[in-house]
């Protein structure tokens, strides 16, 4: 049950705040800014805060994978920016 509380609560307070518009700015951080978040990460699941062991460069593929798979969707805001799709002959 402990386990549950702190995985809950390492992703509502503290990976929120990582994944918060990363796609803006996670190709600004330079090598050493991304190997200390990933030492933090590391810690936070060596001391069992979380069930699973978070990597920065996964997290940002996984959120540029998202938004752009949303981004395509006719409902989606940003949509209607894009160019039309060219069909090839």
């Amino acid at each position: 049950m402990l386990q549950i509380n702190l995985d809950t609560a390492l992703h509502a307070l503290i990976m929120s705040k990582i994944r918060y518009a990363l796609c803006a700015w996670g190709g600004f951080l330079t090598q050493t800014q991304k190997e200390m978040i990933n030492a933090f990460l590391r810690r936070m699941y060596k001391y069992y805060f979380v069930s699973e062991c978070f990597d920065f460069d996964s997290i940002v593929h996984g959120m540029d994978r998202k938004f752009f798979k949303e981004l395509f969707s006719p409902v989606h805001c940003l949509h209607s920016l894009l160019h039309p799709v060219k069909s090839n002959p």
